[in-house]
């Protein structure tokens, strides 16, 4: 028994994947491989104190999910935009992306995935949301890998 803080499969909001205090899915002797791509943690299983999949999975979208614990990208809970389209016209790069109102907004770039989040650039300037669809356009390179990513804050 993981001592989950609430299961359920009704659109009750009763769902809340997090384990209760004295748990014992809280504590693990192993130990995440120290390769880049786990990150150490003290509990088994995918969820500790915060509830990372409120407020963007379909299982919030149709109540099931609480949005009690949810904290994404930092702290901040962010819904993900309805739209966000990709284009390439010769060298350029071409998103549009659904925006919120008083988010921000950063296109970022990396030669690889598996880095670290240090890795990243910023390319351009932060787009401030209000409510319409913003749009990035990036030259890109004829060769070598970039990969992009809209970092919202």
């Amino acid at each position: 028994d993981p001592q989950l803080r609430g299961i359920s499969r009704a659109a009750d909001g009763g769902l809340d994947p997090r384990p209760t205090e004295g748990s014992p899915a809280l504590t693990s002797p192993r130990t995440a491989p120290n390769d880049g791509f786990y990150t150490p943690v003290a509990f088994k299983g995918a969820f500790g104190d915060v509830n990372w999949a409120a407020d963007w999975t379909f299982l919030s979208d149709a109540g099931v999910l609480t949005a009690v614990g949810g904290e994404n990208l930092g702290g901040a809970v962010v819904v993900l935009p309805d739209e966000i389209v990709f284009g390439k016209a010769g060298t350029t790069l071409q998103l549009s992306i659904d925006t919120q109102v008083g988010k921000t907004y950063q296109l970022q770039s990396a030669t690889s995935l598996t880095g670290s989040p240090s890795d990243w650039s910023n390319e351009g300037a932060a787009v401030t949301g209000d409510g319409s669809a913003k749009s990035f356009d990036q030259t890109i390179a004829a060769s070598g890998n970039k990969y992009f990513r809209v970092q919202v804050n």
